[in-house]
């Protein structure tokens, strides 16, 4: 077969750029939760049997996010050992990216009769939060193009938007 593309999809406004080799579907929440936009993406590589997400909530402006980052990294790990059956926990982390904290986690387990591994990098920046994951069957070639889309993960700069002069109306 035909070795694979992958490619480099940049998204501005939420500061990171990833690789994948499918492009991703895009979705957009903004009631969901107060105060916060979360953004969705998710693809499928079936060559491989990858299944690629990406989830990235930011705070509405004025409103930040007083949570603890360690609290909630443990939180997503608990969540996820809840979802499979006869669940073993192969790695887990607490790193930096850039400057900002972060946690990586691979979970192995059972849904639904079929032997799962899922891989996650966490990142808090301030007032946005970063969550991406790949799931597939056990084995190297899944296992290998997991890490390639974690590891591929970038910070960009913040976009900030332009200045403007507003006058008090007195």
């Amino acid at each position: 077969a035909p070795q694979k593309t992958w490619s480099l999809f940049e998204y501005p406004v939420q500061s990171f750029s990833v690789e994948m080799p499918a492009k991703p579907r895009e979705k957009k929440d903004v009631v969901t939760e107060e105060g916060k936009i979360v953004y969705d993406w998710q693809a499928i590589d079936i060559k491989e049997q990858v299944f690629y997400g990406m989830s990235v909530s930011t705070m509405k402006e004025g409103m930040y996010d007083a949570g603890d980052d360690s609290s909630y990294f443990v939180a997503i790990k608990e969540k996820l050992k809840e979802s499979f059956e006869e669940v073993a926990v192969l790695d887990s982390s607490f790193i930096t990216v850039g400057t900002y904290p972060g946690y990586r986690l691979t979970v192995a387990g059972k849904t639904e009769g079929e032997q799962l591994e899922t891989r996650i990098l966490a990142v808090s920046r301030g007032g946005i939060s970063y969550y991406l994951y790949a799931v597939s069957g056990p084995g190297e070639n899944g296992k290998r193009t997991a890490e390639r889309f974690l590891n591929s993960f970038k910070l960009l700069p913040f976009k900030y938007p332009e200045w403007k002069t507003v006058t008090a109306p007195d």
